[in-house]
């Protein structure tokens, strides 16, 4: 096997670098790789399927959570989650956030931003809405990351309360973590 040592491939005007047909590039084996700005480098996933009610008008966690090691400093990470609430009658609402950890510290990196995003009034009958979220969060580290996703009730007691993951519609959490 020989080894050839370049600074810098260029194709001429109007010609593309090509490798041989029945040949493989091999980016992983050796080295580093750095990607366009804004190129996927991983994409993480969690869902969550158990049904479980809440009544608190405290932030509780969901059983949406996502433990990850950036590949660098400049990564940006997409957080994309979906609930689906099924409220128990009664004015209730539904606000979200979603927590970064790194270490023992804590940031918040998307609230709600009236406490509640779903809401209801009608005070007849159980009502299912499905929401999905979304931000972008630049963490600027390189250390373990923990993502997880809260929610709490805009009314108290059983007349404000909601069930997620009901009839067996999951919640989910997705993770893309992007070139900085």
């Amino acid at each position: 096997m020989s080894t050839l040592t370049v600074k810098e491939l260029e194709a001429p005007t109007g010609f593309d670098l090509k490798i041989a047909a029945g040949e493989t590039l091999d980016l992983k084996s050796q080295g580093t790789v750095t990607m366009p700005t804004g190129s996927t480098l991983a994409v993480y996933e969690d869902t969550h399927a158990t049904e479980a009610t809440f009544q608190s008008t405290s932030w509780a966690d969901v059983g949406l959570t996502i433990t990850l090691t950036p590949k660098s400093t400049s990564s940006k990470f997409f957080c994309t989650w979906s609930l689906e609430g099924q409220f128990e009658g009664g004015n209730s609402g539904l606000g979200t956030r979603v927590i970064r950890t790194i270490g023992s510290s804590e940031t918040v990196v998307y609230t709600s931003a009236t406490g509640y995003d779903l809401y209801t009034a009608d005070t007849s009958a159980a009502l299912r809405m499905r929401a999905q979220y979304n931000t972008l969060d630049t963490p600027n580290t390189a250390s373990s990351i923990n993502y997880k996703v809260q929610i709490k009730n805009q009314a108290s007691g059983s007349a404000g309360a909601v069930s997620l993951n009901n009839a067996s519609n999951p919640t989910s959490l997705h993770i893309w973590e992007v070139q900085g």
